[in-house]
């Protein structure tokens, strides 16, 4: 694997009774990123990490849900803009 792509998919969801429709962005990110994007936990990230993460959250759609491991791999690009290492395929949703 040695570069990135983003998929954007919609889906639609019904919980009790009213439709909602979401959006699901795949974006490949530095797998160090992990735990800050989907639990809010900057343990062990430098503060340039941490700066990192908090300019690419502020230009990024949606909110961080997920990781999808079966993509973890090492890829030369990736969404976040950082240096080539370790990703995975994080799953950002879109609420419309």
């Amino acid at each position: 694997m040695n570069g990135c792509a983003r998929v954007k998919q919609k889906f639609t969801w019904d919980l009790h009774s009213k439709n909602n429709q979401t959006w699901r962005v795949l974006l490949h990110i530095s797998c160090r990123f992990i735990g800050a994007l989907v639990n809010d936990d900057y343990t062990g990230l430098s503060d340039e990490e941490k700066k990192q993460i908090n300019d690419f959250l502020e230009t990024a759609e949606g909110r961080p849900v997920s990781v999808n491991f079966e993509t973890e791999g090492f890829y030369r690009r990736n969404d976040a803009g950082t240096l080539p290492g370790n990703c995975a395929e994080f799953i950002f949703l879109i609420d419309e």
